[in-house]
């Protein structure tokens, strides 16, 4: 999962070239809106978009193999960050 992802610039370069799939995590409509598009038609069918914050993203255990987050973690207050932490970490794969 790539967490405030944007329209997906790290979900294309860097994690859909690894994995068979990805969801794009990401807050802001417009955003979100443009990912299909920028990731392309190749890569979109193994895309999920997911729109909402990471303070209410709430995995299914064992989901994940990565959990990337990049530059939104301080956006967090400390309470939704610690709690968002021990989600993300139930959703990792052993």
């Amino acid at each position: 999962v790539d967490c405030g992802a944007g329209i997906g610039r790290v979900s294309k370069y860097l994690l859909l070239p690894l994995f068979k799939e990805v969801h794009v995590l990401e807050q802001s409509p417009p955003l979100i809106a443009q990912a299909h598009a920028f990731i392309g038609s190749e890569d979109s069918p193994r895309t999920q978009l997911l729109c909402m914050g990471m303070q209410d993203f709430s995995p299914e255990p064992e989901t994940y193999d990565v959990v990337w987050i990049q530059w939104v973690i301080g956006h967090l207050t400390d309470v939704d960050l610690v709690s968002f932490l021990k989600r993300c970490q139930k959703s990792l794969r052993p």
